[in-house]
């Protein structure tokens, strides 16, 4: 099977700043992403008793025209104001186009295919019109020492799924040189795409009406710098998502729709320590926990895929005017799967990459660097992605043993 994607973008981008304390930004773009006409897969055709092969063929085209103003300005240098403003024209293909059907039989390799011929039928298109603003101020003031303060928005009108309004806060505190202290909220949007819009395949009916999923997020965040040689991280998160789109909701004659029904909570701790104990040696060691739960406006269960525990460790020395050596370990524990997965879980996994570097030699003309992941060869296994019942998708993908990229830069000028 083939399934090639493409993307597309050309832009004009300005900046302009009359003085110090205004600048500008500007910004027009046109944008096309589809999949090509030579797309395709293959199964098994089910009205001729599985025993003939159907090409089917897929392609879908889509493309954006936007336009983006913004501005800021200082009036001193304790206030400063964002604003901008945006405006886009989406063209969406309502999901994959349709064939007029090919019923002859070929033979390839002694195989019977049938739909090879099968050609698309006219694209079939909405417009979507998305107008947003967005406006920010941040204080700076003398208060506990140093603290800042953010406060922001912004509004978007579409023609298909309406407005949405969406602040953000953040304080941040220095009460002396050695530590920061952040706190943060703000919401966001995912608009639903084109293909949970109109997808209308089988017994899959449209679902124009489906709403944005939302989030809501919350973080804390402790940098302490006791010295030059070492700074010390920790952050505190949670996210709360709704209105979140479930596939595959049943419908009255065994039709299905998206319906947003869904709801997670995704909470955590990340750590982080950067050491830098000479020009020579720097490292670093983070660690994360997280976890999350999810309801499909059914049952209740753990986020599929995300890993409860995970971290990595870095070494790099620096050989002065010569090259750099990084060491880089990461670590993933187990992973809890979809719940059509019949493993229950994926184990967990950990690998050691290698990468050498050096500076332009020779006059600065040639650089050499070797990089090098899973360097002892490691066998690990990746989650299977959508329904991962071992039939059409796997439960399970191997991932790569050892394997690198070695590169010789040469420079004529």
């Amino acid at each position: 099977s083939l399934y090639e994607s493409y993307s597309r973008t050309l832009y004009l981008q300005n900046e302009f700043t009359p003085d110090a304390k205004l600048s500008f930004f500007s910004r027009v773009q046109f944008r096309e992403t589809g999949v090509s006409e030579q797309s395709h897969s293959y199964s098994t055709d089910p009205s001729k008793n599985n025993t003939v092969v159907r090409r089917n063929n897929l392609t879908n085209y889509s493309n954006r025209i936007m336009g983006e103003l913004s501005a800021n300005y200082s009036l001193t240098e304790h206030h400063t104001i964002s604003l901008g403003l945006q405006y886009a024209q989406d063209n969406l293909e309502l999901g994959y186009r349709a064939v007029n059907p090919d019923t002859r039989i070929d033979t390839i390799n002694f195989i019977p295919v049938t739909n090879i011929h099968a050609t698309f039928k006219p694209r079939q298109y909405t417009i979507r019109n998305n107008a947003g603003v967005y406006l920010q101020y941040v204080l700076n003031t003398t208060f506990l020492k140093k603290t800042n303060f953010t406060i922001g928005g912004r509004y978007d009108d579409n023609s298909v799924y309406g407005t949405t309004i969406n602040p953000r806060f953040g304080i941040i505190n220095q009460p002396d040189e050695k530590i920061t202290i952040k706190l943060l909220y703000g919401t966001a949007f995912r608009a639903p795409t084109n293909f949970e819009l109109y997808s209308n395949v089988a017994t899959r009916l449209p679902s124009p009406d489906l709403k944005p999923e939302k989030i809501t997020t919350y973080e804390a965040n402790i940098i302490f710098t006791p010295s030059e040689s070492y700074l010390i991280q920790v952050n505190f998160f949670q996210n709360n998502l709704t209105d979140i789109i479930v596939e595959g909701v049943p419908l009255p004659g065994g039709y299905f729709h998206n319906e947003n029904i869904g709801k997670a909570i995704i909470r955590g701790l990340e750590t982080k320590l950067d050491l830098f104990p000479s020009k020579m040696i720097s490292g670093f060691l983070n660690f994360t926990y997280q976890e999350g739960t999810q309801n499909n406006g059914i049952k209740e269960f753990n986020i599929p895929n995300i890993a409860k525990v995970k971290g990595n460790l870095g070494v790099c020395f620096h050989m002065a005017d010569l090259f750099d050596v990084s060491i880089i370990s990461n670590w993933v524990g187990n992973r809890s799967v979809q719940p059509t997965n019949p493993l229950g879980k994926v184990n967990g996994y950990f690998i050691t990459n290698f990468v050498l570097s050096t500076i332009k030699l020779f006059n600065n003309h040639i650089s050499v660097s070797l990089n090098i992941r899973n360097l002892f060869n490691q066998n690990y296994l990746d989650p299977g992605i959508r329904a991962a019942d071992g039939g059409q998708y796997g439960t399970v993908h191997e991932q790569p043993g050892i394997n690198g990229l070695f590169k010789i830069s040469i420079s004529v000028l």
